[in-house]
């Protein structure tokens, strides 16, 4: 590992995309794969590089709790994961308003205890300003 870090929301990571950008990416990525295959159901890392195949490597997130997952990431390449997964899905029958598609904000934005660890080291995750 060369450098770990969180990077500004509005800097390209290793000058490729923003975290915004990435973020997109990444829900594409995250959703692309059947469930039998998918990484962020997987608990091991065993499926981490199913269609992980462009110049970020996307670490999948889980549906609640800690995970542990082993896994290779290719050399030179950005990871880049979401500490919290929050998913709203807009659906045709659905009349929920833009406040009401928000209202999640206020539980993810109080969101504590958050860490990684990336090959055993604790990730510096001090990032109030970016929320």
């Amino acid at each position: 590992m060369t450098q770990a870090g969180v990077v500004d929301p509005t800097q390209k990571v290793a000058g490729i995309a923003t975290q915004l950008e990435l973020a997109e990416q990444w829900v594409q990525w995250a959703l692309s794969t059947d469930a039998a295959s998918n990484p962020m159901l997987d608990t091991t890392g065993a499926y981490a590089h199913v269609n992980n195949l462009g110049p970020v490597f996307f670490v999948a997130g889980n549906t609640g709790g800690s995970s542990t997952r082993t896994f290779t990431v290719p050399a030179g390449k950005p990871i880049f994961f979401p500490i919290i997964n929050a998913f709203d899905l807009e659906v045709p029958a659905d009349n929920c308003d833009v406040q009401c598609a928000f209202g999640f904000i206020p539980g993810v934005g109080g969101a504590t205890g958050l860490y990684a660890t990336l090959d055993g080291q604790d990730l510096l995750l001090t990032f109030p300003s970016y929320r």
